[in-house]
Parts: C-alpha cells; sequence; structure tokens
C-alpha cells in the first residue's frame, strides 16, 4: 500500500468537480435548513431530496441552481445557501480530527510521508 501512496497523484480540481456533480455537499444543506431556518431534520431531509432531484433532472450542480429555484422548496431561504453548498468551504466547516478540513488532511499527509520515508 506504501508504494500506491507513493505513486499516487491527487487532482484537486477533478476532486472538487466530483464533489459537485454528486452532491457532497448536500448533508451541509440539512446544516443550513436545521441550524440557520430551525428547520426539523424529517422536513428539512425531504426538502434537499426534493431539490436533489430536480437538480439531477435538470442536469444541474447544487450551486447552479437559483435562489428563486431554491426558494420553491423551502420560502425561508436565502443567499446564504451558498456559503453551505460550496465545497472548499464545506471542507473548512469541518474541524475535528481526521475531518476532511484541508488543515487535518494536510497534519496527516505529513505524518504519513514522515513514516513513509
Amino acid at each position: 500500500m506504501s508504494d500506491v501512496i507513493k505513486k499516487s497523484d491527487f487532482n484537486k480540481k477533478i476532486g472538487v468537480e466530483l464533489c459537485e456533480t454528486n452532491f457532497a455537499t448536500a448533508t451541509d444543506l440539512a446544516d443550513y435548513l436545521v441550524i440557520e431556518k430551525n428547520i426539523p431534520f424529517r422536513k428539512s431531509y425531504k426538502t434537499i431530496a426534493d431539490i436533489v432531484q430536480f437538480a439531477l433532472k435538470n442536469k444541474m450542480k447544487l450551486s447552479e441552481i437559483s435562489l428563486k429555484e431554491f426558494q420553491k422548496f423551502e420560502k425561508s431561504i436565502d443567499s446564504n445557501i451558498y456559503q453551505y453548498i460550496d465545497v472548499k468551504k464545506s471542507l473548512s466547516r469541518k474541524k475535528t480530527n481526521m475531518s476532511t478540513n484541508p488543515k487535518e488532511v494536510s497534519k496527516k499527509i505529513h505524518k504519513f510521508q514522515k513514516f513513509l520515508k
């Protein structure tokens, strides 16, 4: 496995694109609805499912949905939603050890690079 890691090259741009096209920030959308809009999780889950289905049907990323379109699913949604569905901001919001936060990932990469040497 160490040889695989040593020879691996990761393309951040492709990673972000994959996250966007596969709705990786849908759970962040749940956070937005529950935390900022005080919507019960059960209702927010249904709303998110409807939004993702709309995006799939229209071949859109969450970031491509207009505010007016979001508001058709939940009228209380405001422009702050785009802060939650931004992939890079989503990664940075995670704060725990072993999370996707870029600082945490860098720490682990450095640790394992030392280990592999």
